[in-house]
């Protein structure tokens, strides 16, 4: 699923949809273009005509004639040998024929190459399935033998049918093929990349992962009470941030911020940490202090951007009451309030040297009687929504 998340991303996305818009203007273009090419047509024109521009070209000729004598009646048998050129510079399908005999007393002795229907003085000829296609710049022939008085030296002609172009005829067709083509390896070697990256990004996230906690867990070991808490205020901080919105990629920053939040506890000595008793005000200062040098110590990590800030201020009070700047509200950076409200819930929800952890009752009320006081009222309210929902437990 991360790995389908790094390659459809908001700008790989963004041009997909680019690519498909212009895939389907060109198929649409091609279709029209199939539609348009594909018309039926009619034309007419006589053989004693100038016809030369006529794309389908029909001529009649007497191969051969004979004098036939039928009950009573003199008259002329003749084999007429027809031909239709296809000058269209396109296939021609469904071809038909209606020839206008010079005169109505014309008979069908017999014909070839397809169907032929004499009413009065027009002759319709439908071509046999063998010879309904003309290719481009080819030709059909058809024929008949016609009985009449006199031999039929002229006609006329009506010639449809439909024009036939095939998509591989079209300019566009490969410009479509090409696209589709250039896009799918462009997809391709952009997924690869980007798989790789991610793999990359994997490796080096768990790179730093195991050295903050190597770190962490130095500082968190020193006292048996608050062993595993850097973590606990990382999940925790992580789930806030999950259930404020915000995305994956800032999910996961923000858990590293809250892991590194205490790092400046290397700086106060074990005797301040595991004290049981009531701090003087002197060792309560030193040990505020921890979050000055924690400051100081991610000052240049710029890697991280708001590390800094997580460990410096998450100390601080919303109504502006803590340490070490007395920053009030929104003035707090935000990590800083999500930290604040993780750090606490921990603190809370754990056995500490000086006292036990507190119960699920006392930890919902100092939650609630603390909002807009030391909490993010917005952020309270999602503790104690995960709290409700049983995503984050509290110890009996």
């Amino acid at each position: 699923m991360t790995y389908l998340k790094s390659i459809f991303n908001k700008k790989s996305i963004f041009w997909m949809v680019c690519a498909i818009i212009i895939w389907i203007v060109l198929l649409v273009e091609l279709l029209v273009s199939l539609k348009n090419g594909n018309d039926e047509f009619t034309y007419s024109f006589a053989s004693y005509e100038e016809h030369s521009d006529i794309p389908l070209d029909v001529s009649i000729v007497i191969s051969k004639s004979w004098d036939d004598t039928e009950e009573g009646y003199h008259l002329i048998g003749a084999q007429y040998d027809g031909t239709v050129i296809n000058k269209t510079g396109k296939e021609v399908r469904d071809w038909r024929l209606t020839i206008t005999l010079p005169s109505d007393d014309c008979l069908i002795d017999s014909s070839w190459n397809g169907t032929y229907e004499l009413n009065g003085r027009s002759l319709t000829v439908v071509p046999d399935e063998y010879v309904y296609i003309i290719e481009k710049d080819n030709l059909r022939s058809f024929g008949f033998i016609l009985k009449s008085e006199k031999e039929c030296a002229s006609f006329k002609y009506e010639i449809s049918g439909r024009h036939i172009t095939y998509k591989e005829e079209y300019a566009i067709y490969w410009i479509l093929i090409l696209t589709t083509v250039v896009y799918a390896v462009t997809f391709i070697v952009y997924a690869v990349m980007q798989i790789k990256l991610e793999m990359r990004r994997r490796n080096d996230d768990e790179i730093i992962r195991q050295t903050m906690m190597s770190f962490v867990n130095s500082i968190d070991a020193r006292d048996e009470y608050t062993k595993g808490h850097s973590v606990r205020v990382a999940e925790y901080s992580s789930m806030l941030a999950k259930e404020l919105g915000f995305t994956e990629e800032e999910v996961r920053k923000i858990g590293y911020i809250a892991l590194l939040h205490d790092c400046g506890k290397i700086i106060v000595s074990d005797t301040l940490l595991k004290k049981t008793g009531k701090l003087t005000a002197e060792e309560r200062s030193q040990i505020q202090q921890h979050t000055v040098i924690g400051g100081k110590m991610l000052e240049d990590f710029t890697s991280l951007k708001g590390a800094r800030e997580g460990a410096l201020y998450h100390h601080e009070y919303f109504n502006g009451e803590g340490y070490p700047q007395g920053l009030k509200g929104e003035e707090i950076p935000l990590p800083a309030r999500i930290i604040c409200v993780a750090d606490s819930f921990d603190a809370m929800n754990s056995d500490r040297c000086y006292r036990n952890h507190l119960g699920r009752e006392r930890i919902i009320n100092e939650l609630i009687r603390n909002k807009c006081v030391q909490f993010d009222p917005v952020i309270a309210d999602c503790m104690l929504k995960l709290i409700e929902s049983g995503k984050i437990s509290i110890l009996e």
